[in-house]
């Protein structure tokens, strides 16, 4: 008879693991344009067309777009690539979003 207080750790695969991180990084931008728009002046700024990186264009926007629109597909590729090609794009993309932190921070 099992005892019904013992936790059993599942092993869990590492791609559903890499696509929960992506997950996590959505939510994270998510909060932060959200938390964002609590700042004085933020609305305002934004509908007078100035985002953070300085006056909004059609380009700007389609950047923004892009960049907020590839941890999303991620998320996907985490679970269907395979793991030699999973591993480098996820260091490549994990380099590229630590930078735009950097950047952006």
């Amino acid at each position: 008879m099992k005892n019904p207080t013992i936790l059993e750790d599942f092993k869990i695969n590492v791609k559903f693991k890499l696509s929960a991180l992506w997950v996590s990084v959505m939510f994270c931008y998510i909060y932060g344009d959200f938390f964002s728009l609590f700042v004085p002046g933020r609305i305002e700024n934004l509908m007078n067309g100035n985002s953070g990186a300085g006056s909004t264009t059609p380009i700007k926007i389609l950047m923004f777009a892009i960049l907020m629109t590839l941890p999303s597909l991620m998320v996907f590729l985490s679970l269907a690539l395979r793991p030699k090609i999973n591993r480098w794009i996820i260091i490549i993309m994990g380099l590229f979003y630590t930078i735009v932190m950097i950047l952006v921070g």
